[in-house]
């Protein structure tokens, strides 16, 4: 069951961050067990956060939500189509980082 929960987790993961800019994980549950108000994140490497607490990892233009119900919300750029060239800037912190097009 828990092989199953993984690839669903992923599959979803890549269809839905090539249309959206926004997915969510489903609570750790083997990193969570006795800790309450809390999430654990192991996809941008952040480690355990504080519910309604938000972190970005440095170096990806993503931004990482603690839920209420354990779960974590990420927020990435959307795609961007039909851009023969883009521009980003990834020290600057979500969303400054999403890339830009640029119009020729």
């Amino acid at each position: 069951m828990k092989y199953v929960q993984v690839i669903t987790f992923f599959i979803s993961f890549a269809v839905i961050s090539v249309y959206s800019a926004q997915w969510k994980a489903l609570p750790n549950a083997n990193f969570l067990q006795g800790r309450t108000g809390e999430c654990y994140d192991s996809l941008m490497q952040i480690g355990y956060m504080k519910t309604g607490e938000s972190k970005t990892n440095q170096g990806s233009c993503v931004k990482v939500n603690c839920l209420v119900d354990g779960s974590i919300s990420y927020y990435g750029c959307p795609a961007l189509m039909n851009c023969g060239s883009y521009t980003a800037d990834s020290s600057k912190p979500y969303p400054y980082c999403c890339p830009i097009c640029l119009r020729e």
